[in-house]
């Protein structure tokens, strides 16, 4: 079960519950179900719910903080990194970075995973098996990409049509 949202996750409140009893509430009903978590790291609640996961990614899609900021529209790099780093130190096989490139941030798709490395080298090395980065691309600039392209396919056919209504 992959816990994603359209928001931070790891802030969910449900009455007086918050994230890490939803997380304890799913492991006592299904205790073999597999665990995963895609985080913007902004936030980690307090207490040891992470163990009861196979992976957690977290959303970085910069290896700066002006990228982060101009990407996101809020300097929080360095608290994400933080977080980062406080994952790792769980008992979790994979804690990975995600990295959504859109053409503001594409320049650093490569400086991302140098900078990961070497930071997660010198701050946590014996965590550096844990380490993945998983590449996406961003779905708005795809979808402007395809709606720009559906526009003008929709203008020549409006075009067509109207010159063959007025023939």
């Amino acid at each position: 079960m992959v816990i994603i949202g359209g928001g931070e996750p790891t802030l969910y409140v449900d009455k007086k519950r918050r994230f890490e009893a939803m997380i304890v509430e799913i492991k006592k009903h299904m205790p073999h179900i597999s665990l995963a978590l895609v985080t913007n790291g902004t936030f980690l609640p307090p207490g040891n719910w992470p163990n009861y996961f196979s992976w957690i990614r977290v959303s970085l899609d910069a290896a700066t903080s002006s990228t982060y900021t101009d990407f996101r529209g809020k300097d929080m790099f360095d608290n994400v990194i933080k977080n980062y780093l406080k994952y790792l130190e769980f008992n979790v096989p994979y804690v990975g970075i995600s990295f959504l490139f859109a053409k503001s941030n594409v320049h650093e798709y490569a400086q991302v995973a140098e900078f990961i490395y070497s930071l997660v080298k010198k701050e946590r090395p014996k965590h550096l098996h844990k380490v993945n980065i998983q590449y996406r691309p961003l779905r708005r600039d795809l979808m402007n990409m395809i709606s720009h392209s559906l526009k003008q396919l929709l203008s020549s056919r409006l075009i067509l049509r109207y010159k063959k209504l007025l023939l």
